[in-house]
């Protein structure tokens, strides 16, 4: 009896760690969420020009944290890691191989903001551990034009095409609101935009920028075999919405109609 209640002890200790642990994971998430900072267009602790790279590239290490579709578009041609912000969020194993690091760790992503908000993460997940870690002022979207001025640091540090503007995705297609009441299910981005949805059809609240891979399949699995369309409400909510309406697409096991931009918030 003693090893039995002594296992039960073990067990209650590990469930209880864990259930903290995502408390936690919570809490950090929010703060992030509230902090003031615009990383795309200001400098501030732990934030970097393009140029610090580019005068001293041995010293980093990118860690690219935007979506296939985006990296597969165009991406650095330099040391990297690769993970999605909602696998940074979720994927311990991949914090334990950032720590181990000796180099300094430089996050990027399109405008800068969901670099920031990988590095600030990490940072307060393990505030004890001194890796050193930088987030991209501006994001690729602002070191484009640059490379465009310097043929030497473009054929050194980049692969792919120069362009301010987001791909054109496949199968993305603006429609209107009567189109959507025909279809099956209505993705929406936000609580507000959910909340506010009054058409009887089945509705789903999804924003695919902070889950986990888990969670993005069992969205698609949620979803085979009808017809979709989305509504996005903010400018960041939208162009995750096309990176999704293009990997529904590709699927091939929904019929994606398309999305609508109902621009309800400003939340980057």
């Amino acid at each position: 009896m003693k090893g039995f209640y002594g296992f039960i002890i073990i067990l209650g200790i590990f469930i209880g760690y864990h259930l903290l642990d995502d408390l936690h994971d919570i809490r950090i998430l929010k703060k992030i969420e509230s902090l003031a900072i615009k990383p795309n267009s200001e400098f501030g602790p732990g934030i970097i020009d393009v140029e610090s790279f580019f005068n001293t590239p041995e010293d980093y290490l990118i860690v690219d944290v935007r979506e296939d579709e985006e990296y597969d578009y165009s991406r650095f041609n330099h040391p990297h890691l690769r993970m999605r912000l909602g696998e940074i969020f979720n994927n311990k194993a991949f914090h334990l191989q950032l720590m181990k690091e000796k180099r300094k760790l430089l996050f990027i992503c399109y405008t800068g903001d969901r670099s920031y908000e990988a590095r600030k993460w990490l940072e307060m997940k393990y505030p004890f551990h001194d890796f050193e870690a930088y987030s991209l002022r501006g994001g690729v979207k602002f070191v484009w034009p640059r490379l465009e001025k310097n043929a030497e640091y473009r054929d050194q540090f980049w692969i792919g095409p120069l362009k301010t503007e987001t791909p054109d995705y496949p199968g993305n297609a603006i429609i209107s609101r009567r189109k959507i009441l025909n279809t099956d299910v209505v993705v929406l981005t936000n609580e507000l935009l959910y909340e506010s949805w009054k058409d009887p059809k089945e509705k789903i609240q999804f924003h695919m920028r902070n889950k986990s891979d888990a969670e993005m399949e069992q969205f698609l699995k949620q979803i085979e075999g009808k017809r979709v369309s989305i509504v996005c409400g903010s400018w960041s909510e939208c162009y995750y919405t096309r990176i999704l309406g293009h990997r529904i697409y590709n699927r091939q096991s929904s019929q994606y109609i398309g999305y609508l931009p109902e621009h309800t918030n400003e939340n980057k």
